[in-house]
C-alpha cells in the first residue's frame, strides 16, 4: 500500500487518504476501510499473557485488529497503530507459523466467543503467526512509532494563553482522544 516506509513516504500516503496531523486513528481506519474497500474493526479483548498485545486478523470479508484490553489507553493506541502499521506496510496476512506456548490455543476459543463475526480459520492463522519477518516487525513499529507522533497536537498550535514548557504540557494533558 505504501511505496516509501519514512516519513516523506508515509505523509505521502496519508495525504492520498485526506489525513493529516493532529491524527485520528477513527478517521484513519475509515479511510483505510474507504481505500482497501474492506471493513476493518477494532476490538479490545483480553489476551492472555504471556503473548502478543495485538493481532491482525484477516477474515474473507473483514479485517481485524485485535488489541489488549488489560493495559493503558496509550499503549492500546500503540498496539492498533502498529497493527495498522503492517496493514499500511502491505504485510502478507496469510503467514501460518507455531509460535508454542506463547499464544494458547484457548486463546482463539475465548476470542470467537466474544466476537462469533470472526472465523476460526482466521483467528487461528492470525494467532499462531509467526511468519512475520523482523524487518516486518521493525517496518509496523515505526510506522507506529511514525503515526503516534503525528497524533499529538502541535503545542505550538495549542492558543490557550499558557506559554512555555508548563503551558505546553497542559495542552497535551487536555487531549482526550484515547480515553
Amino acid at each position: 500500500m505504501i511505496r516509501r516506509l519514512d516519513r516523506r513516504g508515509l505523509r505521502g500516503f496519508l495525504d492520498g487518504l485526506g489525513l493529516a496531523p493532529p491524527l485520528d486513528t477513527g478517521h484513519l481506519v475509515e479511510r483505510l476501510t474507504e481505500s482497501r474497500g474492506r471493513p476493518l474493526r477494532l476490538i479490545d479483548h483480553p489476551i492472555q499473557m504471556p503473548g502478543p498485545f495485538g493481532c491482525w486478523i484477516a477474515t474473507p470479508t473483514t479485517d481485524y485488529v485485535v488489541y489488549q484490553r488489560e493495559t493503558t489507553p496509550a499503549h492500546q493506541a500503540h498496539i492498533v497503530l502498529h497493527e495498522l502499521g503492517h496493514i499500511i506496510a502491505g504485510h502478507d496476512r496469510s503467514g501460518v507459523g507455531d509460535l508454542g506456548d506463547l499464544v494458547p490455543p484457548a486463546e482463539s476459543s475465548r476470542l470467537i466467543r466474544a466476537h462469533p463475526e470472526i472465523d476460526r480459520d482466521s483467528a487461528d492463522r492470525a494467532l499462531t503467526r509467526n511468519a512475520y519477518t523482523c524487518r516486518q516487525e521493525r517496518e509496523a513499529e515505526s510506522i507506529a512509532t511514525i503515526l503516534t507522533s503525528w497524533s499529538v497536537p502541535d503545542p505550538a498550535a495549542v492558543d490557550d494563553g499558557s506559554t512555555g514548557v508548563l503551558g505546553r504540557l497542559e495542552a497535551s494533558m487536555r487531549d482526550t482522544r484515547w480515553t
